[in-house]
């Protein structure tokens, strides 16, 4: 009966009525009839019945079965943009992590400059690279995860000696050895928030 219907699954006979209403227009049929004092379902009903249990039952099983996602178990390539003093310091403790917790993974390394940074992220030639913070589109999302610190060397007779400060650093001859073909690199991005640039 509708009522024993709207008891077991918990909600009002209203709405029992309603979703019923709901299925016979969907279906074409009145599903159920009054048979006596019974109501009974109607031989297009009879002939779904063992369908919709099945489909109802895979559902449960699916739902019970749910496991969460572990990506320990997935072989998957990771792609790094790192430059080379980068890897030396990120290296020794991003690898032992990764072959703890996913030891599916490949890793691989490359260069990038700045100019082929987001192209080659918008491309998903690279998966993750980590450099110094620079200006990027809004489609690509970064994270601080540390900071570096500049040290000047020079000889004890350099005027710098006399005068350590990071205008008379600026103002001094430079010449600039870099394995990428760019004379910009994060000692000019840090002069350039000083209003400051080298002499190269």
């Amino acid at each position: 009966s509708i009522t024993k219907a709207a008891n077991a699954l918990h909600i009002t006979q209203p709405a029992v009525s309603h979703a019923l209403g709901r299925l016979r227009e969907k279906f074409d049929d009145p599903l159920f009839i009054r048979h006596g004092r019974q109501v009974v379902p109607t031989p297009f009903c009879q002939g779904i019945i063992a369908s919709v249990v099945k489909s109802i039952e895979t559902l449960e099983s699916t739902l019970k079965g749910k496991v969460g996602f572990d990506i320990s178990d997935k072989p998957r390539q990771v792609n790094l943009g790192l430059r080379d003093v980068l890897e030396s310091i990120f290296f020794p403790v991003l690898i032992p992590e990764l072959v703890k917790h996913t030891p599916n993974i490949t890793v691989n390394s490359r260069q990038v400059t700045w100019p082929e940074l987001a192209p080659a992220l918008a491309a998903k030639e690279l998966d993750i690279v980590i450099d110094a913070l620079v200006p990027t589109s809004r489609d690509i999302r970064s994270q601080f995860i540390c900071e570096e610190t500049f040290v000047v060397v020079c000889a004890p007779s350099n005027s710098y000696v006399d005068n350590p400060s990071i205008k008379s650093y600026s103002v001094a001859q430079h010449a600039l050895v870099s394995l990428k073909d760019s004379k910009l690199d994060t000692v000019d991005l840090a002069l350039a928030q000083h209003n400051l640039h080298r002499n190269i």
